[in-house]
């Protein structure tokens, strides 16, 4: 059981580094080195960090406190991912929820001018000059 608890959570972290990967590189595919090298810096840093404080947390309270930091660690993510969706509701209320107060059509980054997003909805393209 163990094994396959171990099998199912590294899929579920690669699973999460791939699709975070697709939408950073969405926002600019010119810059995907850049983008790339701050992204995997972020996660060796937080990764650090947590394991730091983990360690801590672990000679203090044992098991039961390492369970609780985790805990509070996902309740942080919940927080700063309804924040940004709602700031987002707030700054683009016409792509974000779908007629009628729907389900959102467009989540965590604006559209790209030109593209089509859920809906049929788009941006207006720039008129050459």
């Amino acid at each position: 059981m163990l094994a396959l608890s171990a099998v199912l959570l590294d899929f579920a972290v690669q699973g999460n580094h791939v699709l975070s990967l697709r939408d950073i590189y969405s926002l600019c595919p010119q810059a995907r080195a850049r983008m790339n090298s701050v992204y995997m810096t972020c996660v060796f840093v937080g990764g650090a960090a947590s394991s730091a404080v983990t360690g801590i947390v672990s000679q203090r309270w044992g098991w039961p406190g390492v369970t609780v930091f985790a805990a509070i660690l996902a309740v942080a993510a919940s927080l700063v991912w309804t924040g940004e969706n709602a700031a987002m509701a707030r700054r683009w209320p016409a792509l974000v929820r779908a007629p009628g107060g729907g389900r959102p059509l467009v989540r965590g980054r604006p559209p790209v001018r030109g593209r089509p997003v859920a809906g049929g909805m788009s941006w207006p393209r720039r008129r050459r000059r």
